[in-house]
């Protein structure tokens, strides 16, 4: 009994500890700001907020707080929401597979990426993933080397 006590505080200290860690944020939040309600988005809905920055080198096509209102929060629909914004064409954001934002599009070996709170979730598409209050989603079109 003793022995379980000890594994229970110990793992309760650990788990204290990172939840207290201080983490650096993935980017700065820009000005940029936009409200989105998915269509037919039910009287349940959540509404979140999230930091969303969109690159393509140099050229920030979106930076800021974004604030969307949906039954699944996902990531796609951030993004969606300030491209939106920002009155830029684009392809594949909802589908989960970015192919196209404004003037760049996915040709080899450049190719539109994104991260969540700062990691490449490699194996989840932008539809995959819930976004919670306080989010960070950077979309960025880089040089890949697979």
């Amino acid at each position: 009994m003793k022995k379980v006590l000890a594994l229970v505080f110990a793992a309760l200290l650990t788990v204290s500890m990172v939840a207290c860690a201080k983490t650096e944020t993935p980017f700065k939040v820009g000005e940029d700001t936009t409200t989105y309600k998915v269509e037919g988005a039910s009287d349940w809905a959540g509404t979140v907020t999230a930091n969303v920055k969109i690159v393509a080198g140099e050229d920030v096509l979106f930076c800021g707080k974004v604030t969307v209102t949906s039954d699944t929060l996902y990531a796609c629909e951030f993004a969606y929401a300030a491209v939106l914004e920002k009155g830029i064409s684009q392809a594949g954001i909802l589908e989960g597979f970015i192919t196209n934002i404004g003037n760049y599009s996915n040709e080899d070996p450049n190719y539109w990426m994104w991260y969540y709170q700062g990691n490449n979730p490699t194996n989840f598409a932008i539809n995959d993933v819930h976004v919670f209050e306080g989010d960070y989603i950077l979309v960025s079109y880089e040089t890949v080397q697979w």
